[in-house]
């Protein structure tokens, strides 16, 4: 028991080291809107025992507890996904090999977008482990969203909605391995756009190899929430707008 605690801490403690440690990289404007600056900063290099070649996120906005804040909930436990020590015994001149990816929009007034994947590949393997990374940020509100905060209707109709369209949409593709809609799991990943509601598998989760399905908004069906609308942000910028004039009258 006291082996496994100790595991565990260390454990904690290199994954703590990865979030704190951003490596430096040249930074170039992603996008901008609502306020907030989306750099994409590209980092590569190697030492003895790893390979690696980044692209991950960082904010700037005049309120800075914004990009604080998005600090904290994105690019730290995006850049925490990366294997902070060696992976394994690595054979002479084989290297770990780490590649991380992002892709941001701000598509939708008062929410970011982003998705990423993280491919960490130990020197001694072939193929590499892919992760799925997402988060749907509401900007005024400063939260993370879920996939049913976009739209009104209910969680299960939500689920048959995106499954129906997801299943929809493969139909004579070839390497499918799902053959009805209630077989698709939920997204490994989800990308806004103002085009498509973009969801992304795992390979063998929809089919043989990881895919992205594009799914047209009107094909899901649903009622996008006042979050997505932008009639959320708009009424918390009224609020704030009338409450100095509040606190005059008093």
């Amino acid at each position: 028991m006291k082996r496994f605690l100790a595991l565990l801490m260390a454990l904690c403690m290199v994954m703590g080291s990865a979030a704190a440690e951003a490596p430096d990289g040249d930074r170039t404007v992603e996008l901008t809107g609502d306020g907030l600056t989306v750099y994409r900063v590209k980092a590569t290099g190697e030492d003895d025992t790893l390979q690696y070649k980044l692209d991950y996120p960082a904010f700037e906005s005049e309120d800075t507890s914004l990009a604080a804040y998005l600090t904290d909930a994105v690019t730290e436990p995006l850049l925490a996904l990366r294997r902070a020590a060696p992976m394994a015994g690595a054979a002479a001149g084989a290297k770990d090999y780490i590649r991380m990816m992002f892709y941001a929009s701000l598509d939708f007034p008062g929410v970011l977008s982003l998705e990423a994947t993280v491919l960490n590949r130990s020197a001694d393997q072939s193929i590499n482990e892919m992760l799925f990374f997402y988060r749907i940020i509401d900007l005024n509100g400063r939260r993370e969203l879920s996939v049913y905060d976009l739209f009104t209707e209910p969680r299960e109709q939500v689920d048959t909605a995106i499954r129906s369209a997801v299943f929809s949409t493969l139909s004579g593709q070839e390497g499918v391995i799902v053959t009805d809609a209630a077989q698709v799991p939920a997204p490994n990943s989800i990308k806004l756009t103002t085009d498509v509601f973009q969801c992304l598998y795992a390979a063998r989760t929809v089919t043989e190899k990881a895919t992205t399905v594009n799914v047209p908004w009107a094909q899901l069906g649903l009622t996008p929430s006042p979050v997505l609308t932008g009639e959320a942000a708009a009424a918390d910028m009224a609020a704030a707008d009338v409450q100095p004039d509040v606190a005059q009258d008093e």
